[in-house]
């Protein structure tokens, strides 16, 4: 007997392959269980809390008691009840030996008046008949004309309800508990407006500001179909390490100052509805029993369904550990996919130093992803391996995520503007265009001439970019220089000698009658050395700021001629003037 290369299976193995199509299938679970967490990242806590207290002070004059409408619910009702319900009950017989006859011929179908009389016969077996008609029944005065007149079973008409008194009340709540509903809402708004405002406790750290850190997570949910009836969790521990940083102690523990958002959620409405009625004839013997009843019920309301939910537990050794939920809504049996930005404020404990200089401490932030059931009748979750299906497993990102934190003065240090270059371009006599480029011209920079500040373009103010802006003004308004405020560090002044070009200096002004009222004016004007005392050409001071601009008592004057010294650091300006001569120079350093 020879070994055959293939082989038949066994009976009951098949039987088993056969049956396991129809069990679910455990496999091992992949490691991207879809949900997907990115670095997280530093974001200008002083932003945010100037969005704070935007919102606070535009709550400061909210106000929810409102005494007219509290005068107006005095009169409310609170509460009315009507019950409908209507039955009928019918009941008929005959009388006399032919009574069974009479109600055995009908056939329960309800016939008209016996016939004569006639000699008794065998006796005959009742009959019986049950009708039931689920429908509602207005309650008419008198029964419908299809039914029935004669002896046999019939349901009754239901009987017309009483008419209810005309009574038309004012429905809503009572002037007592609407002051209640408006000082709990206007107590609401203290809540909010005080958490705005954050606590002591998280401002403070060793007698000085306490250093905060905004950290932002952009979070992406791809659910599979194994994750459905559940909500994604998203659990997120965070430490400190001080690096040697002054007066930073881990174990004074993390605040979580907010957690934004700390829910999100969809309005639902439901709307039950319930009628039934019940109508029924039986005959026995010689009576006939009749019944109908009906009932109705609706119940609607409003709630709100649950799509963001935020958590926050306690935990050891200083850290700080906190993270959201994600469920499903409005019916669905999946979390909707997409990308969520969630931020978080935290107090670190550790001061928030002056010195640019100083380096700030760094947060090591380690995050878990998993799956749970929920359950969405109940918007409650829950444990549990039902037989259905097995929820994809937890992941944890490893390596943790290592955050640098800056303090406010290095931050403020680094992203101060500077200004490189300022070029004056002339529009007509009296006005023109400063063109200044540099670095860290961000949105929110100012710029300030004289007693106006210029802060967009219906002001005259363009940022075309982080490194360049322009600022129409007059020209003389500019010759008296003017202040660069940023978005961050110190302001600027807006002046040639804040750059490599260090502007010029009247050396000369030299003033000759020629007739009764006029003068020949001749100014020398020579141009400043660099910070490294090199005299530069005046030719570079004309290509930097543009030709010289004098006004006589603010009124400009045409320059007809000017031209280079014969040093490369001076130019000659000659111009006719009035004998009562008021000489102002226009550009920076003059």
């Amino acid at each position: 007997m020879s070994a055959s290369n293939g082989s038949r299976a066994h009976p009951l193995a098949t039987l088993f392959l056969a049956l396991s199509a129809f069990l679910p299938i455990q496999v091992a679970q992949a490691q991207d269980n879809g949900i997907h967490v990115g670095a997280p990242k530093v974001y200008d806590a002083r932003a945010l809390q100037l969005m704070m207290d935007e919102l606070a002070k535009s709550l400061q004059k909210t106000n929810f008691v409102d005494p007219k409408a509290l005068a107006a619910a005095l009169g409310n009702v609170q509460g009315y009840r009507a019950d409908d319900f209507s039955q009928a009950l019918n009941v008929s017989g005959a009388a006399g030996p032919q009574a069974a006859s009479v109600f055995a011929a009908a056939g329960g179908t309800g016939a008209a008046a016996p016939a004569a009389a006639t000699p008794a016969t065998a006796a005959t077996a009742p009959t019986v008949s049950i009708t039931v008609a689920p429908t509602l029944n207005s309650g008419a005065a008198t029964p419908a004309a299809s039914a029935p007149s004669g002896y046999g079973p019939q349901a009754p008409a239901l009987p017309t309800l009483q008419t209810g008194p005309t009574y038309n009340p004012n429905f809503g709540p009572s002037g007592g508990d609407l002051l209640a509903d408006e000082t709990n809402l206007t107590y609401q708004l203290f809540n909010l407006r005080m958490m705005l405002e954050r606590s002591l406790s998280d401002r403070l750290y060793d007698h000085g500001a306490r250093l905060q850190a905004v950290l932002g997570f952009d979070i992406d949910i791809e659910p599979d179909s194994a994750a459905r009836d559940a909500a994604a969790i998203v659990d997120v521990t965070v430490a400190i390490e001080c690096h040697g940083l002054a007066d930073c102690n881990p174990s004074n523990g993390i605040s979580i100052v907010a957690l934004m958002p700390e829910e999100g959620s969809h309005n639902a409405a439901t709307l039950s509805q319930k009628a039934s009625s019940f109508g029924g004839a039986l005959v026995a013997s010689v009576f006939s029993v009749g019944y109908s009843a009906q009932k109705r019920s609706q119940v609607f309301y409003l709630y709100r369904d649950m799509d963001t939910l935020s958590f926050e537990d306690p935990a050891p050794g200083g850290e700080a550990h906190f993270g959201w939920q994600f469920r499903p809504v409005l019916g669905r049996r999946a979390v909707a996919s997409g990308k969520r930005h969630l931020l978080v404020v935290l107090a670190l404990p550790a001061p928030d130093q002056l010195a640019p200089a100083a380096r700030g401490p760094e947060l090591v932030v380690r995050v878990n992803t998993s799956w749970k059931r929920y359950d969405g009748k109940l918007q409650t979750t829950f444990g549990g391996h039902p037989w259905s299906h097995t929820l994809p497993g937890a992941q944890a990102l490893v390596p943790p995520f290592h955050v640098p934190v800056p303090t406010t003065a290095a931050s403020q240090a680094d992203l101060e503007p500077q200004i490189n270059h300022i070029k004056w371009v002339p529009t007509d006599a009296t006005n023109g265009v400063a063109i200044v480029t540099g670095s860290n011209f961000f949105p929110g920079t100012t710029v300030r001439f004289g007693n106006k500040t210029y802060s967009g373009a219906a002001d005259g103010l363009v940022i075309k970019s982080d490194q360049e802006l322009e600022v129409a003004v007059s020209s003389a308004t500019a010759a008296l220089g003017g202040l660069l405020s940023g978005r961050y560090g110190a302001a600027k002044p807006l002046v040639a000698d804040a750059g490599p070009l260090r502007g010029f200096y009247v050396a000369d002004l030299y003033a000759q009658p020629t007739g009764n009222f006029l003068y020949n004016v001749d100014v020398t004007l020579k141009a400043r050395p660099d910070a490294n005392g090199n005299v530069r050409s005046f030719a570079s001071v004309l290509d930097a700021l543009g030709p010289p601009y004098v006004s006589l008592n603010g009124a400009p004057v045409t320059l007809p001629n000017f031209s280079l010294g014969p040093d490369v650091d001076e130019l000659h300006v000659q111009f006719s003037a009035p004998h009562f001569l008021s000489v102002a120079s226009r550009g920076p350093g003059a």
